[in-house]
């Protein structure tokens, strides 16, 4: 803005400037001036016109004036977006996603507040918290982990809705490419359930780590399916919007 007022202050001064000049050329010819007249008006007149030409080169040296795009903003899932989003993708019931002491509802009861969402009437909690607090991540890990481990554990029960392409009872193979194929076509349907998206190869190259141990032990595939729901579901890209 201070550019564009300084160039504004500078076009009218040397327009102003112009015009006397050339009013005072005209008046010296109009008056039939002498030789010596004209030949200083012409002298004026060019001055003029290299101060313009060095005033418009000095203008295009400035670098054009950008504006920087407004940054967007992520936004928070709050308790009721979680918990739709986590039993929509996994397949389950509200009532199978999370439960603290085997009775009270993670969402609805011991963890309503930190996960954004408020209740007035028992908790007297009039309003939500603003943004995620000190043990909000905490407690999203540990919701998502319940729902996880139900969901595995349900599908190892009764036929499998999500968990479809290995065996649940059996152990991780990760030294063989017919079982990597499997878990990569698994993952890929978590990635579809959870985040809307294909995952890419790097991605699904990671998540192959997750079948052994940090002793290089191959794990079961019940907690390879645990570990892997895990990481996708609290990543920022399902937490946030």
């Amino acid at each position: 803005m201070r550019f564009l007022c300084r160039q504004k202050k500078r076009f009218l001064n040397n327009t102003l400037y112009l015009l006397v000049v050339f009013g005072l050329t005209a008046i010296t010819a109009s008056c039939g001036g002498n030789k010596n007249n004209q030949t200083a008006a012409s002298s004026i007149s060019s001055e003029a016109a290299a101060i313009s030409s060095a005033n418009n080169s000095s203008a295009s040296s400035y670098p054009p004036i950008t504006e920087t795009p407004p940054s967007e903003k992520a936004h928070w899932k709050r308790v009721k977006a979680i918990k739709h989003d986590l039993a929509y993708a996994l397949d389950l019931n509200e009532d199978e996603l999370c439960h603290e002491l085997g009775s009270l509802s993670c969402f609805d009861q011991v963890h309503l507040s930190a996960l954004g969402g408020n209740e007035p009437f028992v908790l007297t909690q009039y309003e939500p918290i603003e943004s995620p607090s000190a043990i909000s991540a905490v407690v999203t890990e540990r919701v998502v982990l319940a729902a996880c481990s139900n969901k595995v554990d349900i599908d190892q029960q009764s036929t499998a809705t999500v968990f479809t392409q290995y065996d649940l009872s059996a152990m991780a193979e990760p030294r063989n490419n017919d079982y990597l194929a499997a878990l990569d076509l698994q993952n890929t349907l978590l990635y579809q359930r959870l985040l809307a998206r294909d995952p890419t190869q790097e991605e699904l190259t990671l998540l192959q780590e997750l079948t052994q141990d940090t002793q290089g032990n191959a794990i079961s595939n019940a907690d390879v399916a645990k570990l892997s729901c895990f990481t996708i579901a609290t990543s920022s890209e399902f937490i946030f919007l």
